[in-house]
């Protein structure tokens, strides 16, 4: 119970933050994620005028420079950054809680650099879910061997097989789904959706610690 009034008190401070930022303030976007987003509709609609036989290639994200204090890197043109300890210091953080509660964090991390960071989504989702398929494979790794030298053998702490495998069935469906879908939805519909559904989770939480 005090665990979840912690994380849900985490989630309301995110999504609060990204409610008044996309809604209130109506800032959640600056003018360098606006313009990249533009060129990315655009690019997006002159691809679909392309012939079967023309080859196309879709921009990729382009590292600019990167060091212990600052990475910045390119998006259609327009360029982004962040200071590289800051967001390992985060990740960090995030991975312990993930570690404690069993998510593997993007649900947490990708919000807070939306945010914090300003960085345009359409270029931290892969990211993010790398980050989670490594921390959760890491996790699986050591509840694995926990659950051999575990002092508590009452107290079953190794993998659901079973109910990992649906799990991960679900989630690769929803995620293929959601990658390929993204680029035809605009930052201003995908940061409010994720705003309100992070403030709902954060808002679950703290009424099942009252409760």
């Amino acid at each position: 119970r005090s665990f979840k009034l912690f994380v849900g008190i985490v989630l309301l401070y995110i999504g609060g933050r990204m409610v008044y930022q996309s809604i209130l303030n109506g800032s959640f976007a600056g003018s360098s994620v606006k313009t990249a987003e533009a060129r990315l509709r655009q690019d997006i609609s002159r691809s679909r005028d392309l012939t079967r036989t023309s080859r196309y290639r879709e921009p990729a994200i382009r590292t600019v420079s990167w060091s212990l204090r600052r990475t910045e890197y390119e998006f259609y043109g327009e360029r982004f950054s962040f200071h590289t300890t800051g967001l390992f210091l985060l990740s960090l953080l995030v991975g312990l809680v993930g570690g404690v509660y069993g998510v593997g964090g993007g649900a947490i991390i990708a919000p807070f650099i939306v945010s914090f960071f300003g960085l345009p989504v359409h270029t931290i989702a892969g990211a993010t879910l790398m980050g989670t398929c490594v921390t959760s494979v890491g996790g699986v790794i050591f509840y694995s061997l926990a659950s051999v030298y575990h002092l508590r053998p009452e107290l079953t702490v190794a993998p659901d097989w079973l109910l990992g495998f649906l799990f991960g069935v679900g989630g690769l469906v929803g995620m293929y789904l959601g990658a390929t879908a993204q680029k035809y939805v605009s930052t201003a519909i995908i940061t409010p959706v994720i705003a309100f559904l992070v403030t709902g989770l954060g808002l679950k939480y703290v009424d099942g610690y009252i409760v």
